[in-house]
């Protein structure tokens, strides 16, 4: 019985750290092993007694080892250290392509691809549609996202004009 504990608890507590199902199933079925060995062997009144101390252990088991597992030495080969603090993702040069006029490679729904001085960008519209071939602007950079309107050929990108083109009329 306390040999099935050991190796059902130590089977459920790797299955937190090493998912797939199989080893954690193993060790349910070796803990249920052990509750029913101490119901047949030693009785009713022993057994619930059993399953009630089983079942503590196991929580207070699976609580120390998600807490303390990761820290161990044993858990350290075992897991990924690393951390994102301090990370910022580049802009590789985007702000540079404010006001460049590009053609649409693709259709853009509102995304899809522009040409622009012979590479090739990702680019979103307002949310309308253009079809490929268009003449756009890029008018705004929001981190990598690159945002783009049809390209006016008589005036500079008026992005006023671009966010409200009623213009105040209804």
């Amino acid at each position: 019985m306390i040999l099935l504990l050991i190796l059902g608890l130590m089977m459920v507590c790797l299955e937190v750290f090493i998912p797939g199902g199989i080893v954690g199933t193993l060790g349910a079925f070796a803990l249920v092993g052990c509750v029913i060995l101490a119901f047949v062997n030693q009785g009713t009144t022993f057994g619930l007694y059993w399953l009630a101390g089983v079942m503590v252990i196991t929580m207070i088991g699976l609580f120390l080892s998600i807490k303390y597992l990761p820290r161990s030495p044993a858990g350290r080969r075992l897991f990924l250290n690393s951390s994102e603090r301090g990370y910022s993702a580049s802009e590789g040069g985007l702000p540079e392509l404010l006001g460049k006029a590009g053609t649409a490679l693709t259709d853009l729904r509102p995304a899809g691809m522009v040409d622009l001085e012979g590479n090739r960008i990702d680019v979103v519209t307002g949310g309308e549609y253009l079809p490929k071939g268009t003449k756009v602007e890029i008018i705004r950079i929001e981190g990598n996202r690159v945002v783009v309107q049809v390209k006016n050929e008589h005036s500079t990108s008026n992005v006023a004009e671009y966010i409200n083109p009623r213009n105040g009329k209804d």
